[in-house]
C-alpha cells in the first residue's frame, strides 16, 4: 500500500520507522492535526492500494484522525507484519487499540490458532459497530477496555475466517462467526482482566438453548431472519463458539491444533463447506467426531447434565451423573468438603 507516498516526509520517517519497531510509534498526533499540512503539497494525491489474495476491498479517510503504527514478526520466514490503529481524539479507549491489535495477532500466529496471520499488515479504524475486511477493521469506541480487547481481537480473528479461508459467510455463519468468537477466548480473559468470555458466550447461549429459537447451526443463515435476531446470534456466534471450544476441549490442544491446521492447508482460499471441515478432522485423527458434529450441528436440543444416585461407604463416593440434554458437554464436578475445602 502505496499511501505513505502522499505524506510529507516526517511522517514517511516514522511509517518507515515503524515496519521495524516493536514499540508503537505515533505516526499522526494531536500536535500535527493542530499544525496541519501533513499530506504532499501536490495539486493531486494519488493513493494507490495493493493487495494479494483478498474476498473484499474497504478503504477509510480522514482529516482528523490520530494514526498509530507498529509492527510484529509472525514466522520466521515472513516479512514483519505493519499494525496500526486510526482513531478520533475523543476515543479513549482507542489509544491503546494499535498494541492490543498487536498482541492479538502475535496471539492468533503463536497460540490459537497458532497459524501465522496471512497478510502483510492490519488497521484498526475507529467508526462504528465492529466490521471486518481484509487487513482492515472498523471498530466503535467501547465504553470499558474488555469491550475495546473483545471487539478489536475479534474482527481480527476474522482474518483467518472468512478472508483467508473464503467461507461463506452469508450462508454458513457459524464458520466464521464461531470462530471468531472461540479463537480469542483465552486472548480476551489474558488481556481484560476480569473478563470471562467463555462464561459471557456461555450465558448467552443458555438463554434461548432448547427453545424455538435454537435453531440448528446446518440450516442456512439466510433463514435466520437477520443479525438482530435471537436465532442468527445464536446459531452464528454463541452455539458454535462453544462448539469449538467444547471439541478442543475432548481433543486436547495438541489434536485440536493438529486437525485445525490440516483443515487451514487443505482448504484455505478453496470456500471450505461445512462437510470439509467435519471430514478433515475425521480424517486428520482417525476417529468418527459424528457423535459431537451431529448433535452440536444438525439438530435440535440442549446440553444438561442431571447427578441421579450417590453411593457412599466408610471409603468410596459413589456418584452417577446422566445426560438429560441431547447435546454431549464434558461433566466436571467440584466436591465441597464439610471444612469447605474442594476437590
Amino acid at each position: 500500500m502505496l499511501i505513505i507516498l502522499c505524506a510529507k516526509k516526517k511522517f514517511v520517517k516514522r511509517y518507515k520507522k515503524a515496519l521495524s519497531a516493536d514499540e508503537v510509534i505515533h505516526v499522526i498526533t494531536e500536535e500535527d492535526l493542530q499544525q496541519g499540512h501533513i499530506t504532499a503539497d501536490n495539486v493531486w494525491n494519488t493513493f494507490i492500494y495493493k493487495a494479494q489474495h483478498v474476498p473484499d476491498f474497504a478503504f477509510s479517510t480522514s482529516d482528523h484522525y490520530l494514526w498509530d503504527l507498529t509492527s510484529a514478526k509472525v514466522a520466521e520466514n515472513r516479512e514483519r507484519v505493519l499494525i496500526g490503529a486510526a482513531y478520533k481524539k475523543e476515543s479513549e479507549d482507542f489509544y491503546e487499540v494499535a498494541e492490543v491489535a498487536k498482541k492479538a495477532i502475535l496471539f492468533f500466529s503463536n497460540e490459537m490458532p497458532a497459524y501465522p496471520f496471512p497478510y502483510p499488515s492490519l488497521t484498526v479504524f475507529n467508526g462504528s459497530g465492529g466490521m471486518e475486511f481484509p487487513m482492515m477493521v472498523n471498530d466503535g469506541s467501547a465504553r470499558e477496555r474488555s469491550g475495546m480487547v473483545h471487539v478489536t481481537s475479534h474482527e481480527i480473528a476474522h482474518t483467518y475466517f472468512p478472508f483467508m479461508m473464503g467461507t461463506n459467510e452469508r450462508k454458513y455463519a457459524w464458520m466464521d462467526e464461531g470462530w471468531a468468537t472461540m479463537l480469542p477466548f483465552e486472548f480476551q480473559a489474558r488481556e481484560a482482566k476480569g473478563y470471562d468470555p467463555i462464561r459471557r458466550t456461555i450465558t448467552r447461549y443458555l438463554r434461548i438453548a432448547g427453545s424455538e429459537y435454537d435453531v440448528p447451526m446446518i440450516y442456512p443463515a439466510t433463514i435466520y431472519g437477520g443479525q438482530g435476531r435471537f436465532s442468527y446470534r445464536n446459531a452464528s456466534y454463541n452455539r458454535p463458539g462453544i462448539a469449538y471450544y467444547l471439541l478442543e476441549e475432548y481433543l486436547g490442544r495438541e489434536r485440536f491444533l493438529k486437525a485445525m491446521h490440516e483443515y487451514i492447508e487443505r482448504w484455505k482460499g478453496k470456500h471450505p463447506m461445512p462437510f470439509d471441515f467435519f471430514f478433515t478432522f475425521n480424517d486428520v485423527l482417525k476417529e468418527d467426531l459424528s457423535w459431537f458434529f451431529k448433535p452440536w450441528f444438525f439438530e435440535f436440543g440442549y446440553p444438561d447434565l442431571a447427578l441421579q444416585k450417590v453411593d457412599e461407604d466408610e471409603d468410596n463416593l459413589l456418584l452417577k451423573v446422566v445426560k438429560k440434554g441431547k447435546l454431549p458437554v464434558p461433566v466436571k464436578l467440584i466436591i465441597l468438603y464439610q471444612d469447605s475445602s474442594k476437590a
